[in-house]
């Protein structure tokens, strides 16, 4: 996940936009299945609900690693 965000993240601000965290999760599905882990396709329509899911805790703006994280805790 941290070379993923790392790569995302094009102004180096540790914050994704919403480019750079769709672009985040491009990278991350590319790398799950280059291993062979099966993936879900993300179509156009779940990105802004995505996006606002996982930066709802962000007050500066922008996604987070922390954030990632504190939203994947919610869910499991």
């Amino acid at each position: 996940m941290t070379k993923a965000f790392s790569r995302a993240d094009s102004n180096n601000d540790d914050h994704l936009d919403e480019d750079e965290f769709k672009n985040f999760f491009i990278y991350m599905i590319e790398n799950m299945q280059s291993r062979g882990t099966p993936t879900m396709p993300f179509d156009d329509q779940n990105w802004d609900a995505m996006y606002a899911f996982f930066s709802h805790a962000s007050p500066k703006g922008g996604i987070t690693r922390q954030n990632i994280m504190t939203a994947l805790d919610m869910i499991r």
